[in-house]
């Protein structure tokens, strides 16, 4: 048996929640955590990793896209203004 972890995620793709179980094979894995999400409607997505390997993720909507929830530009190192630049 391999170990798993299950994170369940909120709209904006944050960790609100982590079970960590055993499980007998990847697609084992993927259905205990679905059941797990099934149970807990509030959240919006779940992942499930072993180890730093990410295996499946999963959302009941579309979720945010990351850029958008970026406080700068990803492109840059500058954080963007609210005032227009000279």
């Amino acid at each position: 048996m391999a170990y798993y972890r299950c994170c369940l995620l909120d709209e904006d793709g944050r960790i609100q929640s982590r079970e960590e179980y055993e499980s007998e094979s990847k697609a084992a894995a993927i259905e205990a955590a679905r059941r797990m999400f099934v149970q807990r409607p509030h959240h919006k997505a779940f992942e499930v990793w072993q180890g730093a390997r990410r295996l499946h993720d999963e959302a009941r909507e579309p979720t945010k896209a990351l850029a958008a929830s970026f406080p700068f530009d990803p492109r840059s190192a500058r954080p963007w203004s609210a005032t227009k630049a000279t």
